[in-house]
């Protein structure tokens, strides 16, 4: 009887073991950042970041395609600047600290980017483009 017991016990350690490994599958599976055409899905880039949150200004929507650039060097050089961001009318500098890598993928892409155009003028930087989300369109 006892062995019976334990038999029952191991199906149910094996049916748990199951059940993780393939919610674990179906969860990475839903994290792949490619959809099912081929296209990059969207990503959140600084839309959840209490920085990004707590500026004043209005979030907007634009499309437009990604450009690697090699940022201003120097003292008065903005590192952080390392795309651009160009619509049918508008050259932005993009703040990509920390988010090269997510955005490596767009580049020379066409995309949407929601985020906020932030003044940096008064810091001797000028407009520059803060991203919360990025999604490639169809070309």
């Amino acid at each position: 009887m006892l062995l019976k017991g334990l038999k029952i016990n191991y199906w149910i350690i094996f049916i748990w073991v199951s059940a993780a490994l393939l919610l674990q599958g179906i969860t990475s599976c839903q994290n792949n950042q490619k959809s099912n055409n081929g296209k990059i899905a969207e990503v959140i880039v600084f839309a959840e970041a209490d920085w990004y949150i707590n500026r004043p200004e209005r979030e907007q929507t634009w499309e437009g395609i990604l450009r690697r650039i090699k940022p201003d060097s120097g003292p008065a050089g903005r590192s952080a600047t390392s795309f651009r961001f160009t619509t049918n009318n508008t050259i932005m500098n993009v703040y990509a600290a920390n988010a090269g890598q997510q955005l490596n993928k767009y580049v020379d892409r066409p995309i949407t980017v929601q985020g906020k155009l932030i003044d940096l003028g008064n810091e001797g930087f000028g407009k520059e483009l803060w991203i919360a989300s990025i999604h490639e369109d169809d070309m």
